[in-house]
């Protein structure tokens, strides 16, 4: 059996694991490389072709650098995903309007523990804990090897017995760990946030995080168990946030009301267009001034949305007694748009708090589940320095080349 890490052994993004048994291949993931931050958009220039032919690729979760040029594979290229990954995919590709990047080949999906034959190599996916939903872990088994790859993952216990070889994550071996453990810990600082300020709650945070969207909505709910009463917050997301909760099985955590972000064009036949229509028809979405005319609201953003808040602050809305939460990475804080939100804010007497908790493997979670797995060998991807590894790797043999045969 043949492992070639393509790409990931020294950087955090663009994973792409190829292994071959007998005349059988498939890849593991097949990312794009993160922009850095403040750096402009721009496509990802590695070679799809170079990896020669693969017959599946199994995508651990949606984030763009496990999954960002899987439209680029042959479409006799076989796509293997749990339904989560897939229905987020889906949607926004049709929210924005853009060829569908699993509509021209064939999409399996994949369920926790039920193993799939192809060829010479099984794959068995596992259910992982990651800020994505429906993330998965690969047991890949030929030849008598075992090899287990996490993808990113923020706590497990799995124990799959034997393993030639786990390819592990290791984001966090270069980063800090923030002062919340997990969802509990954000949902219960959201509360006692909830409970003390007067005004808005602004939550900075990506529309893919169903967990950390479950996290505010439930400490809303806690803090406003009827809705009505001594306090009263409104939930306020955008129509796109609306339109994914509502589309991928999160219709609970969908506000009534959605607020239209920026402008649209009725006659128009863009897929925004037309979807914004449709809740504004339906009495389920208005202008972004319903944000003003409730103080207490909890408001979902994004970083894109500074020119609308920055309209709504000109037209005379209060964020004095207000609060904007960040609750990403804290890298994030060094973005263009980033900055100037936060500098919007703190202009307005707003108040800033970061109440995150990332989706990754802090160091010692790492150092537990090496332990527990007891593989022979482990090589670590998705790492700003891969060779930290090896003062959490235990007995296991550490391999820092990136072509192995098992």
């Amino acid at each position: 059996m043949k492992i070639e890490i393509l790409r990931g052994k020294e950087h955090i993004g663009g994973n792409i694991i190829k292994i071959t048994c007998g005349e059988t291949a498939i890849l593991l993931d097949c990312g794009a490389m993160l922009p850095q931050i403040g750096e402009k958009k721009r496509e990802d220039d590695f070679d799809v072709s170079s990896i020669g032919r693969a017959d599946a690729v199994f995508l651990s979760h949606h984030h763009g650098d496990h999954s960002g040029l899987i439209e680029q594979l042959p479409k006799e290229t076989a796509l293997y995903a749990s339904p989560e990954t897939v229905g987020f995919m889906d949607h926004l590709d049709l929210f924005l309007g853009r060829p569908l990047r699993t509509g021209k080949r064939a999409v399996h999906g994949l369920f926790d523990g039920e193993r799939v034959q192809l060829g010479s190599l099984s794959v068995t996916p596992f259910r992982a804990k990651h800020s994505a939903e429906g993330a998965m872990m690969f047991l890949v088994e030929g030849e008598g090897k075992r090899i287990l790859y996490t993808g990113d993952f923020k706590e497990s216990d799995l124990f799959v017995g034997k393993l030639d070889l786990l390819i592990t994550e290791g984001t966090m071996l270069t980063r800090d760990s923030g002062p919340y453990r997990d969802e509990d810990d954000v949902e219960a600082a959201l509360r006692r946030l909830m409970r003390k300020t007067p005004g808005r709650i602004f939550v900075l945070t990506s529309s893919a995080n169903i967990g950390r969207i479950r996290s505010v909505v439930g400490a809303r709910n806690a803090v406003c168990p009827g809705g009505e009463g001594v306090l009263y917050r409104p939930i306020r997301q955008d129509v796109f946030l609306k339109y994914i909760l509502e589309n991928t099985g999160h219709s609970d955590l969908a506000a009534p009301y959605a607020f239209i972000s920026h402008r649209f064009d009725a006659a128009a036949d863009q897929a925004y267009d037309r979807i914004a229509k449709y809740y504004c028809d339906m009495g389920a979405a208005a202008s972004c001034r319903r944000i003003a005319a409730f103080p207490q609201s909890v408001v979902f953003i994004r970083a894109s949305m500074a020119a609308m808040l920055q309209g709504l602050m000109e037209g005379g809305m209060d964020v004095s007694e207000d609060v904007l939460v960040f609750s990403m990475w804290q890298g994030f804080r060094e973005d263009p748009a980033v900055r100037r939100l936060m500098k919007l804010f703190l202009q307005g007497g707003a108040k800033i708090e970061y109440i995150h908790s990332g989706g990754h493997a802090e160091r010692e979670t790492l150092r537990a589940f090496i332990e527990n797995c007891r593989p022979k060998a482990v090589a670590c991807i998705h790492s700003e320095n891969a060779k930290n590894i090896r003062s959490i790797a235990g007995d296991a043999q550490v391999i820092e080349e990136s072509v192995i045969e098992l």
